[in-house]
């Protein structure tokens, strides 16, 4: 037996996989983590990419505002958002002139208590933080169309700025190719005609708007538009490795940085596959992104990168938040099939969180879904299409009983942080 750990919550599970139906463990390469993260994040501030630095762009009196990711990122910005901070003071901007936007998009706004998570509790009682409200159409601002016809919508506070810098993580994206980057703009502080508008049923169903594509992808492009009509000034984006610590640092132009990190990246993330397998048994990556079912379809789009045609998916996730997505819900249950899921969303939309939906029914026409978790009810689970289980063993079980126990399976115990492509 061959025994694996898949990150769940804030711990792991572990499972007993037989050797002989184990093909394949696929597995990001080693990224150690800087020898101290802070002083890497600080080196790639003072040794910006394609850009002045940071205290050369900002002066005495300019208000900042200084766009940070929501909740359900693994971007330690407790370390970086500080030092971000530390060049604007060292530049002469006061405390009074930054002001911190959590760009959630369309995602729920963080609690007190999370800000505090986030930022840590220093920055939080020196820096106003306010969560960006994509609803909140009082606060936005429309500037114009991008060249895909995407109203640029933006946060009024952010638009009035002088300046605008950015935190960001570069992880693979299902849809959008890699995170970070523009992506803090659209859809982080987008509204939500625009978000609605960015992840269309067009959108979305592009063939380029996959993991690990940029070029040719047009929800990055439209992103990239967005960004520059906003004005973003400089970025400061992180990998992280296994255990969520920084293993490099990299500032500067939006782009040209922003680049940089996702050529650094993609050597350790793209992981060559012989085959694809009857069984792939995946996480969610572990808290914070497993922290719902909406974000939990990441996972579920890793494996079916490999999954045969009728195979079995298995993701492992705590769902701490449960349905926390009630519309991502309700869209569901209002099917019978993932082709009416699929028609609804074509005839009707823009509905809410259609994307994640029309990537769960594409999954669906593909393989079955077996979802490991103690966070959800089990029969919201199973009036989602998908199958429950409570434990790790239970899933595989279930799953060799729809294969067969000959099974070949293939574990991708990071989940959406692996890019695995065939041979």
């Amino acid at each position: 037996m061959a025994i694996l750990k898949f990150p769940y919550g804030r711990s792991y599970v572990a499972l007993d996989i037989p050797r002989k139906t184990l093909l394949s463990v696929v597995e990001s390469k080693i990224t150690p983590s800087a020898e101290d993260e802070g002083e890497e994040v600080g080196r790639a501030i003072k040794n910006p990419i394609a850009s002045p630095s940071l205290n050369n762009l900002v002066h005495k009196g300019d208000k900042i505002a200084i766009l940070v990711s929501d909740i359900t990122r693994a971007i330690p910005d407790n370390i970086v958002a500080p030092h971000v901070i530390k060049t604007l003071k060292e530049a002469g901007v006061t405390y009074d002139d930054m002001e911190i936007l959590i760009a959630n998009g369309l995602h729920r706004p963080a609690s007190r208590r999370e800000m505090e998570e986030l930022l840590g509790k220093e920055v939080l009682e020196k820096v106003a933080v306010i969560n960006h409200r994509c609803k909140n159409d009082e606060n936005l601002i429309d500037l114009g169309k991008t060249s895909f016809g995407t109203n640029v919508i933006l946060n009024l506070r952010a638009v009035n700025a002088d300046f605008i810098v950015s935190t960001g993580l570069i992880e693979p994206h299902f849809f959008a190719g890699y995170s970070g980057g523009r992506k803090i703009v659209m859809p982080g502080i987008a509204g939500k005609k625009s978000v609605f508008q960015n992840h269309s049923y067009e959108m979305i169903a592009h063939p380029n708007s996959r993991y690990g594509i940029l070029d040719g992808n047009v929800i990055y492009q439209d992103g990239v538009e967005a960004a520059k009509i906003a004005k973003l000034g400089f970025i400061v984006n992180v990998i992280v490795n296994k255990e969520h610590r920084i293993a490099k640092a990299f500032a500067g132009d939006f782009m040209k940085a922003y680049r940089a990190g996702v050529h650094f990246l993609s050597k350790f993330v793209n992981i060559p596959v012989s085959q694809r397998v009857d069984i792939v048994i995946t996480s969610n990556g572990g808290y914070p992104l497993d922290r719902n079912i909406y974000q939990t379809i990441k996972g579920m789009a890793t494996a079916e990168l490999i999954v045969k045609k009728g195979g079995v998916i298995v993701v492992m996730a705590e769902c701490l938040d449960g349905l926390i997505h009630k519309d991502f819900f309700d869209l569901l249950v209002s099917v019978k099939s993932s082709d009416e899921l699929l028609k609804k969303i074509r005839e009707n939309e823009p509905l809410n969180d259609q994307w994640q939906a029309q990537f769960l029914a594409w999954i669906l026409n593909n393989a079955e879904v077996i979802l490991m978790t103690k966070g959800v009810k089990h029969s919201y689970i199973e009036d989602m299409m998908m199958m429950p289980a409570s434990t790790p063993e239970e899933a595989l079980e279930l799953a060799l009983k729809m294969t067969g126990k000959e099974a070949k399976i293939a574990a991708i115990p990071e989940g959406p942080f692996i890019i695995p492509t065939l041979e």
